[in-house]
């Protein structure tokens, strides 16, 4: 399986495409493939490596 990161864009205003689906990456970021394109996106700064938000907690 390949690796995969969890990346969101460094701006809210700055709008990523995901090469495969054409939509932009939400502002709260997703977990990516990290391929090719994905750390290019890396190295030019566009987005930035984070750690994914914590599911909310239910209510019991």
């Amino acid at each position: 399986m390949a690796d995969t990161v969890f990346v969101k864009p460094t701006s809210p205003e700055f709008l990523v495409r995901d090469p495969i689906t054409m939509a932009h990456l939400a502002a709260d970021g997703e977990e990516k493939p990290l391929d090719q394109h994905w750390q290019r996106r890396i190295n030019d700064g566009d987005v930035v490596v984070c750690k994914p938000p914590k599911a909310a907690k239910a209510k019991e």
